[in-house]
């Protein structure tokens, strides 16, 4: 018997000598047992301890990101808030400088009454005297410009004014531009303008201008992304960069092969002085290609645009500043907006200094 159960023992390195240490054996079971028992109750301690524990790090996990959430959207309630704000802001900035424009002009219009501008007695685009029965165009301003009035010259056929803005000095000018816009964008032109610019059948190592590209104009950007060599000259340009040029001294030292404008030359004060200028600007061969609707008489209801060259006029221009008239394209297509154009060239065997001076070209 006693040899069976130390067989039975051998593996918990227990040996009985004699019957008598089987009450001792029951003893040493009774203590393991119990020190088992102990060790599993522990154990289970331990691991509702530890669920403890994890319970207490997921709740407190939960506040943390209770806390990162509240503060989140208190911050982004802020920023909301700040932004309404700012945004308000602007918008009653552009409400005041709007009543501004729109008091500055009302009160330029009721002095006009009292004291008119001088009849202009000769046509500031061919020269010739005006006679005092000119046919008369009135419209208003949607820009906060007050009442427009032109007048149109039987002799070349262009339309002037309104007086008020061709009597603005330069500076003067350029401040309504700057205010002008500060609270208005201009409309897109980007496929007109590149349309102008292909018309020039520009060469690929050929170097062009896009003249008075306006403040928002990519089509620059695009055209040299394209490989062409494209610049723009815009003395009111928010930025500066290689292929932006804002001094007119500077342009003038360039020489182009082609030139091209989108509503640009309705603008201009002075259109024979400024084509003349461009026109210095450019190669033996070069052209010119001016896109407007205001070869027309269209778009008439801003202060701006100071001329519209109807008829005879655009002949007159070319032929005052020294230019060729190649050709007048218009083309008006049902869900299209209307396109004019006007493409210029230096006479044959003729180029230009900077001073617009005329020359003869060598070899011709």
């Amino acid at each position: 018997m006693t040899h069976w159960i130390n067989r039975l023992l051998s593996p918990l390195g227990v040996t009985l000598k004699k019957k008598s240490s089987l009450d001792a054996l029951q003893a040493i079971l009774w203590d393991a047992q119990q020190q088992n028992t102990t060790l599993v109750r522990q154990m289970e301690e331990q691991v509702q301890l530890n669920e403890q524990c994890q319970q207490r790090n997921t709740t407190l996990t939960q506040r943390v990101e209770d806390v990162i959430r509240i503060n989140s959207e208190n911050l982004n309630e802020t920023r909301a808030i700040l932004g309404n704000l700012v945004r308000d802001q602007e918008q009653k900035n552009l409400h005041e400088l709007e009543f501004a424009m729109f008091s500055r002009w009302q009160l330029m219009d009721r002095l006009e009454e009292v004291a008119p501008y001088p009849a202009r007695e000769v046509c500031p685009l061919c020269g010739e005297a005006l006679p005092n029965n000119l046919k008369e165009y009135r419209t208003e301003c949607i820009f906060h410009g007050g009442r427009l009035v032109r007048y149109q010259c039987p002799y070349c056929d262009v339309i002037f004014g309104p007086e008020k803005m061709l009597n603005l000095s330069p500076y003067a000018l350029g401040e309504e531009y700057k205010w002008h816009y500060s609270f208005c964008n201009e409309g897109a032109s980007l496929e007109k303008e590149l349309r102008a610019f292909h018309e020039l059948k520009p060469r690929r190592d050929g170097c062009y201008l896009n003249y008075g590209a306006g403040r928002w104009s990519h089509t620059t950007e695009i055209l040299r992304n394209e490989g062409w060599n494209v610049f723009d000259y815009e003395p009111y340009a928010a930025e500066t960069g290689e292929a932006v040029i804002r001094d007119k001294q500077k342009l003038a030292k360039m020489k182009f092969d082609g030139i091209f404008s989108q509503d640009l030359m309705e603008h201009l004060r002075n259109p024979i002085d400024e084509l003349r200028f461009m026109s210095s600007l450019l190669n033996p061969g070069g052209v010119m290609n001016h896109v407007t609707g205001c070869w027309e008489y269209m778009y008439e209801y801003t202060r701006f645009h100071l001329f519209f060259f109807l008829g005879r006029s655009r002949e007159v221009l070319a032929s005052r500043a020294g230019m060729h008239l190649v050709s007048y394209k218009q083309e008006i297509l049902e869900g299209l907006m209307p396109y004019y154009s006007c493409l210029f060239s230096l006479p044959e065997g003729v180029h230009k200094n900077y001073h617009g001076e005329e020359a003869i070209q060598e070899g011709v």
